[in-house]
């Protein structure tokens, strides 16, 4: 049966998606352990900044509460001590679907979920953990979720990271930085060119990839060693990083905000679109820290289109969980039919027996048995057929 199980922006603080966020690196892990483990389930887990999720085709998720107990013994685990949402068969569809076309994402339509589901997908095919209930399902979800983006508007416009932390941002600042070089900061970067922010600057650890960066939108790239001076002369800093500790902590901030007062700057504006947090939550005077949470959900006028779209993908999914179904439906109707088909043979070879043991000839006694099996189960077959057909 497929299985979901999971937390999300909608149900968990950032504390607690923060213990059971995963890297690529750990997913294949995990996924390696569960092939030991817990062999012939199928997984696939989706972790972003948002959500991680686990889908399974298996009996029942207990074992792999038990796994991840052992894999994260701090984290909360298991139903007992996190609030998961679970679903199950057609609910569980439902849901992946709806992933895959945005409706579950923090920004309506978020079009990185579905390249990340995609890479999801990617990994565990990698590990031999995609089978004959999770291939098709996943297969069908990012099918209706480039389909949902291709003929609504479900994805209109630029409502994403990048937008958020443009429109986040208050006129006045007009010197930014930009923490991290992958496509979170690249979005950023674009929609605060676009938004008319010229002074960028960017900053990473590995200084050839802000250089590209700061080569592709006109900025000016700085060595991490310098960070501290760079923070010392921006408005804000958008902190797109990914590390597993803060890359600011309130030491450095604090720091910062001393020498910015002494020059008589204001205070400095920390977005921090990070995951897990990249910012020190202590508050610290002089600055201003607007966490992953409280990003605005981008441009006004996208999102209406996108809100408008809602209804149309709506409908998108219940015909895609409609389809899925159907497809169950089909296979366990094959199954018992292959079933039926075996007990008929093994019913012929007996009777066939009993027969050639009364003098019979072997091939008239199974002619003489077969017959007649024959025409009833291809009348079980076909009424078995037009009552799954009428079903669906």
């Amino acid at each position: 049966m497929l299985i979901l199980f999971g937390v999300s922006f909608r149900t968990a603080p950032v504390a607690v998606r923060k213990t059971l966020t995963f890297s690529s690196a750990e997913i294949a892990d995990l996924l390696e352990q569960a092939g030991t483990a817990l062999p012939g389930t199928e997984a696939l887990v989706l972790s972003t900044c948002n959500r991680t999720e686990f889908y399974l085709a298996a009996e029942s998720p207990g074992p792999w509460h038990d796994l991840l107990k052992r894999v994260r013994p701090t984290a909360p685990a298991t139903p007992e001590d996190c609030s998961f949402y679970e679903r199950g068969g057609s609910e569980a569809f439902r849901h992946l679907a709806r992933v895959a076309c945005g409706l579950e994402s923090a920004i309506l339509g978020d079009r990185q979920l579905l390249t990340q589901l995609r890479e999801a997908v990617a990994l565990s095919q990698s590990h031999g953990t995609l089978g004959g209930e999770l291939g098709p399902a996943t297969a069908a979800a990012l099918q209706l979720g480039r389909a949902a983006r291709v003929e609504t508007a479900i994805a209109a416009g630029s409502a994403g990271i990048g937008s958020a932390v443009a429109a986040t941002l208050p006129p006045e600042a007009r010197r930014v930085a930009v923490l991290g070089a992958g496509e979170a900061a690249r979005s950023v970067a674009r929609h605060l060119v676009k938004r008319g922010i010229l002074a960028l600057t960017f900053c990473n650890r590995t200084g050839d990839r802000a250089a590209r960066l700061a080569a592709d939108h006109g900025g000016a790239a700085a060595a991490w060693a310098d960070l501290r001076s760079v923070l010392e002369s921006v408005d804000a800093v958008a902190v797109t990083t990914s590390a597993p500790q803060p890359v600011l902590d309130a030491a450095t901030l604090s720091r910062v905000a001393g020498r910015r007062g002494a020059r008589g700057h204001g205070p400095l504006i920390v977005i921090d679109a990070g995951f897990p947090p990249q910012v020190a939550s202590s508050p610290v005077d002089g600055v201003r820290v607007v966490p992953l949470d409280s990003l605005r959900q981008g441009e006004d006028q996208a999102m209406a289109a996108r809100q408008a779209a809602v209804p149309a993908v709506e409908v998108m999914v219940d015909e895609a969980v409609a389809c899925w179904e159907r497809r169950r439906s089909q296979l366990r109707l094959s199954a018992t039919i292959r079933r039926l088909h075996q007990s008929a043979d093994g019913v012929t070879r007996e009777l066939a027996g009993e027969l050639a043991a009364l003098g019979v000839g072997a091939d008239d006694a199974e002619r003489i048995v077969r017959r007649p099996l024959r025409r009833l189960l291809h009348e079980l077959v076909t009424e078995l057929r037009d009552v799954d057909v009428s079903a669906a």
